[in-house]
């Protein structure tokens, strides 16, 4: 997952950085999840996902194993897209003159459940429950943030800067994944830490400059075997493959606006 979630879509943010393909005003969103901090509806399922700044170097090569497979998968997931909201940030910090921010679109009963026990039951027999207690809103709902977002007006940039990580609120009433659209740093410790904005960013870099060879183009980024993303025996970790990251993700972001 580190590789198909976090790798990919920053080779390919760099090389589209490095080669002055995104203009001034750019805008570009990553899809985040919920799942990177904590969740009420669904404690038991999913593991904590510690964030301090010496496990980081960490996360690339994790294996998270649990007799519950759904918890080993969330602990993965959710560990990639907060390393992927973290760089994000760091590049919005970096590059003021574009924005961009990290969007979840929230929980919702999509084929990522299919064939995970219990989230398949509860997403094909409870979804009206899972409705009403907040852990499931409509695809259309998840797809209008995303929207809403790169299609941004001056009062949504004004309301959630450059670099944010949002996504549902967090309440009595909101114990899940759904809700307005709501910044994400008041939930989880990590988001806006420059410090680990700083080392996610040194990692991930560091992977992909031990791997990538400048001279090549970039649709050589995009050929040759995929390696699987799942470590045999458990979630998140295994060798890091550049060219499996981006083939698995070739698009970085939803929403991209490139230069012309």
């Amino acid at each position: 997952m580190w590789q198909e979630l976090v790798l990919g879509h920053a080779l390919l943010l760099e090389k589209l950085l490095a080669d002055s393909k995104l203009s001034k005003g750019a805008r570009g969103v990553f899809a985040g999840a919920e799942v990177m901090r904590n969740v009420p509806l669904m404690i038991g399922l999913k593991p904590h996902i510690s964030f301090s700044k010496a496990e980081i170097a960490t996360w690339p090569t994790k294996q998270w194993n649990s007799w519950l497979r759904i918890r080993a998968i969330l602990g993965a997931y959710g560990t990639a897209k907060l390393a992927g909201s973290l760089f994000l940030s760091k590049v919005a910090h970096e590059r003021p003159e574009l924005y961009m921010v990290t969007v979840s679109p929230g929980g919702m009963a999509t084929a990522f459940l299919d064939d995970v026990w219990p989230m398949r039951f509860m997403a094909r027999n409870l979804e009206l429950l899972m409705s009403a207690l907040g852990g499931f809103h409509p695809i259309s709902v998840g797809a209008k943030r995303y929207v809403d977002a790169i299609t941004s007006d001056d009062a949504f940039r004004a309301q959630f800067p450059s670099g944010s990580v949002l996504g549902s609120p967090l309440s009595f009433r909101h114990a899940g994944a759904t809700g307005p659209l709501t910044d994400q740093r008041p939930y989880c410790a990590a988001l806006g830490a420059a410090e680990l904005e700083d080392e996610t960013a040194r990692v991930v870099r560091a992977q992909i400059m031990a791997d990538h060879q400048p001279a090549r183009p970039m649709s050589a980024l995009y050929t040759g075997p995929l390696q699987p993303p799942l470590g045999r025996r458990g979630y998140g970790g295994g060798r890091v493959d550049l060219r499996a990251a981006a083939a698995l993700r070739v698009a970085v972001l939803v929403g991209l606006h490139p230069t012309q």
